[in-house]
């Protein structure tokens, strides 16, 4: 390559790169959105109490992730740990108060808040398909 079209790739490849950048500032900043109601929600837990007998939450943890769901889409990943149901803390919290919290209902908005291994937190909205109308 000539170093007329090299410094071009290169500044083409910054300025990509700085794009890039910038929009994963701004879907952090936000929150990830995964309103695409067609589709399933799409992932699993496992719920660790505080003690053998407890109904005290210790942690939530993302075990399994299912494929074209939403929540593959907002990239939640096996080993993420669910910290927020709305503007519920989940850790410390009993198991019974946060279970009313994990149903979803179809066409109702629900925010939650995951935390990465590396301690990175992030928001996803999630929303149940709207349950089909019967035929007349």
């Amino acid at each position: 390559m000539n170093s007329s079209l090299t410094r071009s790739f290169i500044s083409t490849s910054r300025r990509f790169a700085a794009i890039a950048i910038s929009l994963l500032g701004l879907l952090f900043a936000a929150g990830v959105h995964a309103e695409t109601s067609e589709r399933k929600i799409g992932f699993s837990v496992q719920v660790h109490t505080e003690g053998f007998l407890s109904a005290t939450v210790a942690k939530i943890s993302v075990t399994q992730v299912s494929p074209d769901s939403q929540a593959q889409s907002a990239g939640v990943a096996v080993g993420d740990e669910l910290v927020k149901i709305q503007e519920i803390i989940v850790p410390g919290n009993h198991g019974s108060t946060l279970k009313e919290h994990m149903t979803f209902v179809p066409g109702v908005p629900k925010k939650m808040t995951f935390k990465r291994p590396t301690g990175a937190q992030y928001e996803v909205v999630f929303r149940r398909a709207a349950a089909p109308m019967s035929a007349l």
